[in-house]
Order: structure tokens, then sequence, then C-alpha cells
């Protein structure tokens, strides 16, 4: 789009300098941070860092170390990988967001272990429950049989 825009400036003044910046664009975060949400920048040079204090920063299941960006870089998908413990994060490629880019937030290796319950244990956990039912509602039967009939033979 920016090349056709240049082109046909370029027709109507041969001798032109053309920049064209995107000045307001719309960037997502999602993920273990307080406010996910698509967010529109006004600015040309918006980080990653800013991005993140607009949405109320990670909660304390994100992890810092491994915080995914997803770029459409003419169509096809880049996923980049944003260490914010690491120092270098400045002169990552991905430290500055582009329109469309979205930030996915890891949860750390706490959230991920106290999440760790499947569908399968579930059913299993639900299987378990209807047979300790069971065995319960037999044994509370059986005593009172039992009980009724140590009463009659009294």
């Amino acid at each position: 789009m920016s090349r056709t825009l240049e082109e046909m400036i370029r027709k109507s003044a041969p001798n032109a300098i053309v920049k064209i910046e995107i000045t307001n664009f719309t960037v997502g975060i999602f993920g273990e941070v307080r406010r996910p949400d698509l967010y529109n920048i006004r600015s040309p040079r918006f980080s990653v860092l800013d991005l993140i204090a607009r949405a109320g920063d990670l909660t304390l299941y994100g992890d810092r170390t491994s915080i995914k960006l997803i770029r459409d870089n003419d169509g096809e998908k880049i996923i980049g990988v944003i260490d914010l413990t690491d120092p270098a994060i400045l002169a990552s490629p991905y430290y500055y967001l582009q329109q469309n880019d979205v930030i996915y937030v890891e949860p750390n290796k706490a959230m991920k272990r106290s999440s760790s319950v499947t569908d399968r244990d579930n059913v299993r956990i639900s299987i378990a429950s209807v047979i300790a039912s069971g065995m319960v509602a037999l044994v509370t039967a059986l005593l009172v049989v039992f009980s009724g009939q140590s009463s009659s033979s009294n």
C-alpha cells in the first residue's frame, strides 16, 4: 500500500521525497496481563514495554522470560520470543511494535503446575466420586439391615 502511494505522489511530483509512517495502529496483548485487549497506538515508536504498561503489567502468573510476539510479515506469520529479564531486549527486532502485532504472555511454571488437572483427570475424579458415594450408600443400607435384625432378635 505504501509503495502505491509513493508511486502516485511521484507521478505528480517526481522529485518529492516520500516518507510514509503509520502513526495510528492497533496491537493486541493477551494471556497473563491485567487488562488483555486490543489497543490503538498513536505513536510511531511504541515498544513492547509500553504495551505491557498500558495493559496494567503482567499478573503474578506471567512468565517474564518467554513472551511471544506474533507478527505478520508479508503474509508470513513470525513468532518471536521476548525475555523481559534480558537487557538485550532493547536491541531485539521485536522491541518496537508494528501494525497488528499480537503479544501473548504465557503462564509461568507455577501457574502451569496448578492448572495441570486435565479433562481426563476430571472424569476419573467424577467416577471415583460416584463409586465412593455408592459404597457409602451400600454400607449405610447394610448397617440399617443389620441393626434392624439385631434389635428384632432381642
